[in-house]
């Protein structure tokens, strides 16, 4: 491949299994070594195997640019590349695209005028619910697949970065964590709910999705009640409810877009708020602004103690994590001696799930 120019920066290079930047393996500046004769005929070569690493629905990918680390995303999905289009990404979902490749951060995200090549996957900008390894995992609107590019007015070009200050602040994505069956992305529906702004899944200023508008949106905390929240917190998938108030007081930040709803008032037994009672915001003359945007603090505790209920700990969403069982009032792990794909199916399916992508000690 002939020899290299320049200075020879780094000898003794060695990676774990599963290092995914070569900063994150343990190496030796050449020029602290006095006793080692390496010089550019000793520059190290690789030949990777010809298919992506990152070929399984939810992958992606950056093409056409100089580096591996930028070019236009492309996304895996229905066993095909798909190149994105959409006119910009938020900061959030191009960090998780970079992270998902094995990056932490990026230095930029531009639109490009299509290519003549590819087939575009519409999408609206993906927004992601709160900081995670996977772009897959952002949400988006129901995809429209066009056989030609011509139909796209942009195309997205992103350049990743790996700031070493930063490096241990999210997980790399891997084809386990970000893989999503065959649907890319959540399909989203009227009345789904996230909550945005902190630092865990858990807690953060309440937003609603309108299927309508295919907007996001706030609800002002007039008329909001305990049981309103419980339900959010049940929708989520937990069991209730450690409090709620203002965002502005309780620091997750103030809202964009339309505030949607207010007064909204649940039973005890709401599993989701289109359950509940509410009125439209834009039916009212109110004071209420994006400062008095509700915020929803859910217990961590999932609403499946049972005498044999299941759940999972310690992962990054709430479909993955160590198993653990619910039996004679106690939590308990689970030894995986014996543990195999069938049992984790059936793990899967009793929390709500269609099925097992794998299971790890």
């Amino acid at each position: 491949y002939g020899a290299g120019s320049g200075r020879i920066s780094l000898t003794q290079v060695q990676c774990g299994d599963d290092d995914s930047h070569i900063l994150r393996c343990s190496s030796t500046a050449l020029s602290t070594l006095t006793n080692l004769n390496c010089n550019h005929g000793q520059d190290v070569a690789v030949e990777c195997m010809p298919a992506p690493a990152f070929q399984y629905e939810g992958g992606v990918r950056l093409v056409d640019g100089p580096y591996s680390s930028e070019g236009i995303l492309e996304v895996f999905i229905i066993g095909a590349w798909y190149t994105v289009c959409t006119e910009s990404l938020p900061m959030d979902a191009a960090t998780a695209v970079c992270t998902q490749l094995g990056y932490n951060t990026y230095a930029g995200a531009n639109p490009r005028s299509p290519i003549s090549t590819g087939s575009p996957v519409w999408t609206t900008s993906p927004v992601c619910p709160f900081p995670i390894p996977c772009f897959s995992r952002c949400y988006t609107r129901p995809l429209t697949i066009n056989d030609s590019a011509a139909t796209c007015n942009s195309f997205i070009y992103i350049t990743c970065d790996f700031d070493l200050s930063i490096r241990q602040s999210s997980p790399a994505g891997t084809s386990i964590l970000c893989y999503l069956g065959p649907v890319f992305g959540p399909a989203l529906q009227n009345g789904d709910i996230r909550l945005a702004g902190g630092n865990v899944k858990t807690a953060g200023r309440l937003e609603i999705y309108d299927s309508t508008s295919d907007n996001w949106g706030t609800i002002c905390v007039e008329g909001f009640t305990q049981e309103a929240a419980d339900t959010v917190c049940r929708q989520l998938g937990y069991s209730m409810a450690v409090t709620f108030g203002e965002t502005n007081s309780m620091r997750y930040g103030v809202g964009v877009g339309p505030i949607l709803l207010t007064e909204v008032k649940c039973d005890s037994n709401s599993n989701h708020i289109l359950h509940c009672s509410s009125v439209a915001f834009s039916s009212l003359v109110s004071s209420c602004s994006h400062e008095n945007d509700v915020a929803v603090v859910c217990g961590s505790t999932p609403a499946f103690q049972y005498e044999g209920g299941v759940r999972l700990v310690d992962g990054p969403y709430k479909s993955e994590g160590r198993l653990e069982m619910f039996v004679f009032g106690r939590w308990f792990a689970v030894c995986s001696v014996t543990f195999r794909i069938t049992e984790a199916t059936a793990v899967c399916q009793q929390l709500g799930y269609s099925n097992s992508i794998g299971s790890n000690v």
